[in-house]
């Protein structure tokens, strides 16, 4: 169910950075969706379809250039 608001995706390897780019989105009235690697972010892209994807391109854990 849609809430109305601009759905972001955060995908980053770094719990704590990606903890605190959530709390920070999410307070200015953003729904936030988090991923921590390349098959999670994946699977929540097709099954939340974010309007917006903001992925950690020096991660360690995506997957093998078929992201």
């Amino acid at each position: 169910m849609s809430t109305g608001k601009i759905k972001i995706l955060l995908a980053d390897d770094e719990e704590v950075v990606l903890e605190i780019m959530a709390r920070k989105i999410a307070s200015n009235d953003y729904e936030v969706v988090t991923a921590k690697d390349g098959q999670e972010a994946w699977a929540k892209i097709n099954s939340e379809l974010p309007d917006i994807i903001v992925l950690d391109l020096n991660s360690r854990k995506w997957m093998d250039g078929r992201f």
